[in-house]
């Protein structure tokens, strides 16, 4: 495989699991030096750190705890640059899933998420500005709840979904800002569902997985996180220059006005 981002330092949050660690090691492949961030499991994250090193790529992992957003976005840059001395790539992929709906929402709920989904991937960015190479590459791993249509919304999903789309919204903006100072890209992505260790473990009825399938255009099934690492790592490529500000679905057509015979929530 050709290695275009030779060179090049990537910074993952969220990467030692997930879609987070299958961007990690797309972008080793492609031959990207990586910094990738994890919350808590020194275990799951010295794994992926060794794996890395054995395959000839250099490699740090920073422990981070984004709700924390300003101290963790200083520290995360502050061990990037001690490391590499610069930053030519940063995927924003850490995130803060969990389910509120209206009844149960609480002032500290709506801060935690926000704090992780909106406002630490704003302060890692801004933190990065002065060790940002030109031509850089942000990704925003945004989700289809962000944007989905009102008759198929996610009640469950009431913060999480709004700082998602409010995400979107600061990808637009940041686009506009970095591009024309550092000829940088700004893209989000939003996945649907993905056949992560965290999915397997979140429990699902037959009738909710049969519904969830069943709206997805491009197959009968979920993704994998095979299905969103390539979009990612395009993105972070020289080939991709000319597209930002951008909202890239990458959910197998879920979002397409199907006839939906289940209501999911």
């Amino acid at each position: 495989m050709s290695q275009p981002l030779t060179g090049k330092v990537a910074l993952v949050t969220g990467g030692s699991r997930g879609i987070g660690a299958g961007i990690v090691k797309e972008l080793a492949r492609r031959g990207a030096s990586l910094a990738f961030t994890y919350i808590s499991s020194t275990s799951q994250a010295q794994v992926m750190l060794s794996e890395l090193q054995k395959s000839g790529t250099r490699a740090i992992a920073i422990q981070a705890d984004c709700a924390d957003a300003a101290a963790s976005a200083k520290k995360i840059v502050k061990d990037v640059v001690a490391s590499f001395g610069k930053i030519d790539i940063i995927v924003n992929n850490a995130g803060n899933g969990d389910n509120h709906s209206l009844s149960d929402v609480t002032e500290e709920d709506f801060n935690r998420v926000f704090h992780i989904n909106v406002l630490f991937p704003t302060l890692l960015v801004k933190e990065s500005i002065p060790c940002l190479q030109k031509k850089a590459r942000i990704v925003n791993i945004g989700s289809i709840t962000g944007r989905i249509a009102s008759n198929k919304a996610y009640p469950s999903a009431l913060l999480y979904a709004a700082s998602k789309a409010a995400l979107e919204s600061m990808t637009k903006s940041l686009a506009f800002t970095l591009g024309r100072e550092f000829e940088a890209t700004v893209n989000t992505i939003n996945p649907g569902p993905v056949a992560t260790d965290m999915w397997e473990q979140t429990p699902q009825d037959e009738e909710t997985q049969e519904a969830l399938y069943y709206r997805t255009a491009a197959g009968d099934r979920i993704a994998s996180v095979e299905d969103i690492a390539p979009i990612v790592a395009f993105l972070c490529e020289e080939q991709s220059r000319w597209v930002t500000g951008n909202v890239t679905c990458a959910n197998g057509g879920a979002t397409y006005d199907l006839k939906i015979r289940h209501e999911l929530i």
